[in-house]
């Protein structure tokens, strides 16, 4: 019992101190500080949510700077094998919903169709949706024709059992946990008729028919002009008819006589 408060005097053992790693990336990391002053050893380690541990690093620095915001957990530094300080990293990702392009376009009366959000935040965030209409919020946690399951582990799967006209909409994916509150960007959902598809053929098929009347109205011009142009071409030796040979003169010559 000595032996424990006087660790505790010389080191300062105090309780685990919460911290957001939200922000750790690349060189711009979170920085843990540890308090005691006993040594200039350091011995850090790192526990990850799954229990799993792994020693860290020893070092000559009170500080450890975590530069990857996924390296939630306990981080735990000690020297001389008692714990001076404790960190509980937590993070709060910005949830997205995994779409391909600018929107996602459904049929009416589909069935079953989903949407899927992601936010690897420890602890765990509970996710929320909404349809946002301009300045207006529609919760679809209490919307019967929605159904949305969470894993706890980082991944949230809207189901929208039938889709209808009210189904289109700017959809919204929010987490929760201690570090706040974070929301997607604005996804798009269009609904279209179940007939749509027919349009693209109608045109492509009235198209093809106005080529195919061009084509003919173009060709039927042109044989009228070449007869037109056959009758005016003169004979092949460019002599004219003899008016002796004609059928009426000779007629008439006939009758005189």
């Amino acid at each position: 019992m000595k032996l424990f408060v006087l660790t505790a005097l010389i080191f300062g053992i105090t309780d685990a101190v919460n911290v957001n790693i939200t922000a750790a990336k690349g060189g711009s990391g979170v920085t843990l500080n540890c308090t005691g002053t006993a040594s200039n050893y350091f011995q850090w380690s790192y526990t990850p949510p799954n229990g799993d541990s792994s020693q860290v690093q020893n070092a000559t620095t009170s500080d450890y700077i975590i530069t990857n915001s996924r390296k939630v957990g306990q981080y735990v530094c000690a020297q001389a094998g008692a714990t001076l300080v404790t960190y509980n990293a937590m993070n709060l990702t910005v949830p997205v919903i995994q779409h391909k392009g600018h929107s996602i376009t459904l049929y009416k009366n589909d069935k079953n169709r989903t949407l899927v959000c992601t936010s690897y935040s420890y602890p765990a965030a509970n996710f929320t949706w909404r349809i946002v209409s301009g300045n207006v919020e529609t919760m679809l946690e209490t919307n019967t024709n929605y159904l949305i399951n969470s894993d706890g582990n980082g991944k949230s799967v809207l189901t929208i059992l039938t889709v209808k006209d009210t189904t289109r909409g700017d959809y919204v994916c929010r987490v929760t946990n201690t570090l706040g509150t974070e929301s997607s960007s604005k996804v798009l959902v269009r609904v279209h008729s179940t007939m749509a598809w027919l349009w693209p053929l109608i045109g492509i098929v009235a198209e093809i028919v106005v080529i195919l009347c061009i084509i003919l109205v173009v060709r039927r011009q042109t044989i009228a002009q070449q007869k037109e142009a056959a009758c005016k071409v003169p004979s092949a030796t460019g002599a004219q008819p003899n008016s002796a040979d004609h059928p009426d003169l000779r007629n008439r010559a006939a009758v005189r006589t």
